[in-house]
């Protein structure tokens, strides 16, 4: 892989474009799932991503927990051993359709106002606002992930917990931008109770950027449903747990935004990890 973006880099005019893809080589240990993609996309895709390796840079420095970073090992409930690579090489290779979007995107027509729903560590979200200058709002049911420093941090940033599948989004107004990355398979309760919710939140023209595991690459998911149109209405008196509750399909992706009155204006997939691949889309109001 490097050897071909080394030959690629060659072939390219001494610019500030050829400099870009050699720094970008330099961090592809970091970005190690994202391999598979060709010497053409990373001289192609220079310039958008080392905007988000800066972004991990500045995550990582205020990092709360040591699994972005390092390897995040322990024991399940049965008493088997699991040991997860840092977070911080994998997470781009979930939604990095999200990060090009986002980049081509904000050139186009910068969005004035970000909610990130389910941040994480946060690294979309401060990605988004390097590209655009944005003020953000996260919204996260836990405070374990999302350092309080890097939120101070960032300018005009606020953070707010609460479980939005059974509260408000405890923000005012509409925002023109609305980050939903790896939390629709986590989704408790009847997720077009919770889509519809964020689309109330979206400005007129805004977009939802949303991520998460394909099904068709992954398998199913049956413990909890078999079907998520059998999902529940929300109700706070029924236990939630915090795991991959349902996964979907492209084709369930798209009926549940469209009940939702979304409609997908992209959708892509990220390579993800181990080979199972991850939905990316874009949605914006259907009509």
């Amino acid at each position: 892989m490097r050897e071909r973006i080394r030959a690629a880099v060659k072939r390219l005019p001494v610019t500030q474009a050829a400099a870009s893809v050699l720094r970008l080589r330099g961090e592809l240990r970091r970005l190690r799932n994202l391999a598979r993609f060709d010497a053409a996309f990373w001289v192609r895709s220079a310039e958008r991503l080392l905007p988000l390796l800066e972004a991990q840079q500045e995550v990582s420095r205020h990092a709360p927990t040591p699994w972005y970073d390092g390897e995040n090992r322990g024991r399940w409930p049965d008493g088997t051993e699991y040991c997860f690579p840092p977070y911080r090489s994998e997470e781009a290779a979930y939604w990095l359709h999200l990060a090009l979007w986002l980049w081509e995107d904000g050139r186009a027509r910068p969005p004035r106002r970000l909610l990130d729903v389910g941040p994480g560590y946060g690294t979309l979200s401060v990605f988004a606002q390097r590209l655009t200058g944005c003020e953000l709002c996260w919204l996260d049911w836990s405070t374990v992930y999302a350092s309080p420093e890097l939120v101070r941090s960032t300018r005009g940033n606020r953070f707010a917990t609460g479980n939005v599948e059974l509260a408000p989004i405890p923000f005012e107004g509409t925002f023109d931008a609305i980050l939903f990355s790896e939390v629709l398979e986590h989704l408790n309760f009847d997720p077009t109770h919770t889509l519809r919710r964020l689309a109330d939140a979206l400005a007129p023209a805004g977009r939802l950027y949303l991520s998460t595991p394909d099904a068709g690459a992954h398998g199913r998911e049956t413990r909890h449903h078999r079907h998520w149109t059998q999902m529940p209405a929300p109700d706070p008196r029924r236990p939630v747990v915090d795991t991959h509750v349902y996964l979907y399909d492209e084709s369930e992706l798209r009926d549940v935004t469209r009940a939702a009155g979304l409609a997908i204006e992209r959708l892509d997939r990220s390579p993800g990890t181990r080979g199972a691949a991850h939905l990316n889309a874009v949605c914006v109001h259907a009509g």
